[in-house]
């Protein structure tokens, strides 16, 4: 029984760590996603200003 008690626990840890994997994984992602967006909305916003400027000039 002592045997089955650590298996279980052996696997249980097992998958708890390839979760946290997973979820650091995925938080990465996220991470990644919004430095993307907030990278091209501030392209856009100076290429708007750059596009102000021009009709200025």
């Amino acid at each position: 029984m002592n045997e089955d008690i650590k298996n279980a626990l052996t696997e249980s840890d097992r998958k708890a760590l390839v979760q946290r994997h997973f979820d650091v994984a995925y938080e990465q992602l996220i991470m990644r996603e919004l430095n993307f967006l907030a990278a091209l909305e501030l392209g856009q916003r100076l290429t708007a200003l750059d596009s102000a400027g021009q009709h200025r000039a």
